[in-house]
């Protein structure tokens, strides 16, 4: 339905037809400070990122998506009914056997990628961990695209 029948059924029903509001301009500082890391090569950061969904029989699934930020490339979609530490870690050593060790990962601050397994494993592959702020997953954009892209088209 077009914009003036939807306003003309509504004026006929006696409703208030909301106003329309002009986009306003964005001003002031970035919300992205001028140091955040940023991907300079290849494997140079991993972002990392779970997502939850459910399949038709209502069972809980969990997904673990890997995306190298430079070339925005899905690295790992690893699916289980529960991932923990330990399954993140396995998925992380069978990327660094074949594409080598990233310099930096990102990630939120969820229990899985706070665990002392995570934690021991950058330190032995010479690997460091950047956190986001809680709630606020924009700090990770590559992945949280990813992750959108993939619920709409699964």
């Amino acid at each position: 339905m077009n914009r003036k029948r939807v306003q003309r059924l509504w004026r006929e029903e006696g409703l208030r037809v909301p106003q329309r509001t002009r986009k306003r301009r964005r001003v002031g500082e970035s919300t992205v400070p001028a140091s955040r890391l940023a991907a300079e090569r290849p494997d140079h950061v991993w972002a990392l990122d779970y997502e939850h969904d459910q399949t038709a029989d209502g069972r809980v699934i969990r997904l673990l998506n890997v995306v190298d930020e430079f070339t925005r490339e899905a690295l790992a979609m690893h699916v289980a009914r529960t991932i923990d530490a330990d399954a993140t870690v396995s998925v992380l050593e069978r990327l660094v056997a074949e594409r080598g060790s990233p310099t930096y990962i990102r990630c939120d601050n969820g229990t899985e990628l706070t665990s002392h397994a995570l934690k021991d494993w950058c330190r032995f592959s010479h690997t460091e961990i950047v956190y986001i702020e809680p709630g606020s997953p924009w700090q990770n954009p590559y992945v949280e695209s990813f992750n959108g892209k993939v619920r709409d088209e699964i």
